[in-house]
């Protein structure tokens, strides 16, 4: 097979690797486009196939979003910038090659045990990005190739979407991929009804379910959101969890009746009209044994309090008016679950209400806590459709993200790091008394002195922005993580131990 290296045609031995340099696209190398994909929108030139590589007999499907250049070439990335020829295949390029030896080995698999496709099997105009999944266009394109193509062997027991745009192919649902990730949608395919989950959805449970999707995140998005990397990584692993039939458990039986006396060590959370007078709607209480109540308000009373209780709680400031009302506080310890993951994960804290539309890959919605260590299904997009499923979910949610979920939950997270444990108990968790004050009857600031102390902080940034742009000789915006990150570790060459 000839190939070009610095316009010199010499002839290249099989399987002898491609030097780096060699990136200039050759039509010779492509696949033209079999009868099937007539008539799709992405047809452009008939060029540029990459065909699923389905292997009977595996129990995972892995479909990302489309192939990039090296599938489209028929090269495989072997790192330090070469590459080998290879039959054409998804996921055989860089961020294939992250896929296959950092992210299969946390599920327990290698590439010859999994099935591998892309929702799109060709690159877009030749290049690496889709029109936004919003248009009908790429809608459309999706619909075709999926009708074409996607044959999922019989022996699969789990879809993995990798990516929005997998997501939305398999399962039929456009918006809240960032809320999916973690979690399980049934598979429906373009053309296929929709399965409406009117509940948290343990898949098995009835006969004919439809197979599950585990939603996560599409590799490449690591490369230009690296704090993507903790939860997809979790996400792997969690696919060990679903191969062996542990993960997900059904959903307890809700207990209409309040608990008297009120359970020594629980997760709460409670479902409020937010009006004039914020009233309660209901709560929600979990235990360690996995018992959940859900009181509606007209059922609410005080309950008995056993000494040394606590109670965990998502956002304590929120529902701790609420639970003064049902037992003594006085005789509480009260746990954060919003406050823990906040000291141990750096992200911008958002409410649930906000649906990923201000927090990062580390947000700290209970959602993406339960992703991450629930032992249920996802539930929040219960909230209008099962409200008393979605308020048991939470408060089980809340108890497994803080002690009985995957990993050990927070408090595990926290008794493996006791520095940062000590900032929890120390610094972040007494400041919910102050808030809650605050929250009750504003605080009071000067604020002459707060402006004047604004305008010091500014100028204290703006020196060392400019100390730090002219140590590092270009433009550094220490604002923002992409340019801090590059400069520490690709310039300065800092290795730091991540978190697993």
């Amino acid at each position: 097979m000839p190939c070009v290296v610095l316009g010199v045609r010499v002839k290249r031995l099989p399987g002898a690797p491609i030097p780096a340099g060699r990136h200039k696209r050759a039509r010779e190398d492509m696949l033209p486009k079999p009868p099937e994909c007539r008539g799709c929108p992405a047809y452009g030139d008939g060029q540029g196939f990459v065909p699923d590589e389905m292997k009977p007999g595996t129990q995972v499907a892995v479909i990302a979003q489309g192939p990039g250049a090296d599938e489209e070439a028929g090269r495989r990335y072997l790192g330090s910038n070469q590459w080998e020829p290879h039959p054409h295949a998804p996921l055989i390029g860089k961020t294939g090659r992250v896929f296959e030896h950092t992210f299969l080995p946390l599920a327990g698999l290698d590439r010859s045990e999994v099935s591998l496709g892309n929702i799109v099997r060709c690159r877009w105009n030749h290049k690496d990005t889709l029109p936004p999944l919003n248009q009908k266009v790429v809608q459309a394109a999706i619909a075709h190739c999926s009708r074409a193509h996607l044959r999922i062997p019989e022996s699969t027991k789990v879809v993995v979407a990798m990516g929005e745009y997998a997501f939305y192919g398999l399962t039929g649902l456009q918006h809240d991929f960032n809320g999916w990730r973690g979690y399980l949608a049934p598979l429906s395919l373009p053309g296929e009804p929709r399965v409406p989950m009117t509940g948290v959805w343990t898949p098995g449970r009835t006969p004919g379910d439809r197979l599950p999707v585990f939603v996560t995140y599409h590799i490449a998005r690591l490369f230009r959101e690296p704090e993507a990397e903790l939860p997809t990584k979790r996400d792997w692993n969690k696919l060990a969890y679903i191969l062996a039939g542990k993960w997900p458990e059904p959903m307890p039986p809700l207990i209409a009746e309040p608990p008297d006396p009120w359970p020594s060590y629980a997760a709460f959370d409670t479902e409020f009209a937010e009006d004039l007078h914020d009233r309660l709607i209901r709560y929600s209480l979990a235990t360690r044994d996995r018992k959940v109540w859900v009181v509606e308000a007209s059922r609410a009373g005080v309950a008995a309090t056993l000494p040394n209780t606590t109670v965990i709680m998502h956002n304590a400031p929120a529902d701790l008016p609420h639970l003064r009302g049902l037992i003594d506080l006085g005789r509480v310890d009260v746990e954060d679950t919003m406050y823990a993951h906040a000291v141990l994960w750096t992200g911008r804290v958002e409410t649930d209400d906000q649906k990923g539309k201000q927090g990062s890959a580390s947000s700290h919605t209970l959602n993406f806590l339960g992703s991450i260590y629930s032992k249920i299904n996802r539930w929040k997009h219960l909230a209008r459709i099962a409200p008393r499923q979605y308020a048991g979910g939470d408060a089980l949610g809340t108890m497994d993200a803080w002690a009985t979920g995957l990993h050990g939950g927070l408090s595990g997270e926290l008794a493996r790091d006791p520095q940062t444990k000590w900032v929890y108990e120390n610094l972040q968790k007494p400041l919910i008394p102050i808030i809650m004050k605050a929250h009750q009857r504003g605080i009071a600031t000067d604020q002459e002195a707060a402006r004047a102390a604004l305008v010091d902080i500014k100028r204290e940034q703006e020196r060392f922005e400019l100390r730090a742009q002219a140590y590092a000789g270009w433009p550094l915006n220490l604002r923002s993580p992409a340019h801090v990150a590059f400069w520490l570790y690709n310039i300065e060459q800092i290795k730091v131990r991540r978190r697993a």
